[in-house]
């Protein structure tokens, strides 16, 4: 028995087993009263308890599964597919979050004390504007001057009863100091980025495929993934910014702002990452020598397809200079079920490629991978080639 691939297996379901382990153990400990709702035949109380652990599980289960699926400095096909599923559970995960403060409050006993206890809660209330605040310090939206009523995230501010207490349930807040923003604003945003993410984690699996022509690596793939979990992450914070920043009279312009922000938050990133690369210092250039930093080998993937066991099936990869000095291609070297064929070591002119022959040789039927090491005298190397093929 392959101990290795019995616990890639079964890893999932005995993290699964763990996190709802340990958040029945903290609802125990922090939350005693909500398990009396278990002997309560009010299955509206029991079904939300069980939302409430699937929920909290789920949080903790993700957090430890990030860990393990984006780990090792090398991506191949297996840890690409990990990071696919992870991907659409995540997916999964935030479209829920957005959906459950609408259904919460009514179902969960205690909630709401929880929540006006907590320095990160949602409440129902308004912010209160200093005293010594110009102008609109606090949007108008959100002004208890202005009656306003609606279910807000407190993010460090102190909730406290109104002038003229009302008798409705949940109470109304005059948050003093933190930050508040109305919830369908942070709503709005992470749904907005979920549906970015919809869009643009079924392109990057279509671009694994060798003959697409926007074609990407197993680690390019990797590094983009990463970055669409974190664009849904950060997107309520950049809507809280832009909600800020314009101040909208109107609900319209709120909810055109709020899901635009989540949508685009991609876009956002990369607006400010390249702004913060500008804001660098240019290196001063004096006497700059020709350097070999270009040197490319394509394709940065090279899939064998089906191959009879025993059989031989060869490809090839060039490896390009379109640098103004002589590239010297020491060797190359394949690990797993391949081989190359092409004798080392060689020279490219400026300008010039070298063709690399490389054979797939599968000893058994099944999935196969390999990768190819060429090492030069340019910088970046060695450099590598993800090999894959199916012998059958």
């Amino acid at each position: 028995m392959d101990i290795k691939k019995s616990w890639n297996k079964w890893r999932i379901a005995i993290y699964w087993a763990i996190a709802i382990i340990f958040s029945i153990s903290i609802m125990s400990w922090r939350a005693p009263a909500v398990f009396l709702a278990l002997s309560d035949k009010n299955s509206q109380n029991n079904f939300a308890l069980t939302v409430a652990m699937i929920f909290m599980a789920a949080a903790l289960l993700l957090i430890l599964t990030f860990f393990l699926v984006f780990k090792g400095v090398k991506a191949d096909e297996e840890k690409l597919n990990n990071i696919i599923v992870y991907c659409y559970a995540f997916l999964g995960f935030a479209l829920a979050v957005s959906i459950v403060p609408f259904v919460i409050f009514n179902y969960i006993p205690g909630i709401n004390e929880i929540m006006d206890k907590s320095p990160i809660g949602i409440v129902r209330g308004c912010s209160v504007s200093p005293v010594e605040a110009k102008g609109d310090f606090v949007p108008r939206e959100l002004q208890c001057e202005k009656n306003t009523n609606q279910w807000v995230v407190n993010l460090g501010g102190l909730p406290m009863p109104p002038p003229i207490p009302d008798t409705t349930l949940p109470p109304l807040h005059h948050i003093q100091g933190g930050l508040v923003i109305p919830l369908y604003v942070v709503v709005l945003s992470l749904m907005g980025a979920a549906v970015s993410m919809t869009r643009r984690v079924p392109e990057y699996q279509r671009r694994l495929s060798p003959g697409d022509p926007s074609y990407m690596t197993y680690d390019q793939a990797r590094e983009a993934m990463v970055f669409q979990i974190m664009q849904v992450g950060s997107a309520p914070l950049i809507a809280i910014t832009m909600y800020y920043i314009v101040n909208p009279d109107v609900r319209a312009t709120t909810i055109v702002l709020a899901f635009a922000s989540g949508f685009s938050s991609e876009t956002i990133l990369l607006a400010i990452r390249a702004l913060l690369e500008k804001l660098k210092p240019e290196p001063q250039s004096v006497n700059v020598k020709p350097t070999m930093a270009n040197v490319q080998i394509s394709p940065a993937r090279l899939d064998f397809g089906d191959a009879q066991i025993n059989s031989k099936v060869m490809k090839g990869i060039v490896i390009e200079n379109p640098t103004a000095l002589d590239l010297d291609v020491t060797g190359a070297a394949c690990t797993g079920e391949f081989r190359v064929i092409t004798e080392f070591p060689q020279k490219a002119k400026p300008g010039a490629s070298i063709n690399v022959q490389i054979l797939f040789e599968p000893k058994t039927a099944g999935s196969k991978t390999g990768e190819l090491s060429v090492t030069d005298n340019a910088p970046g190397s060695p450099r590598s080639v993800d090999l894959t093929g199916t012998g059958i």
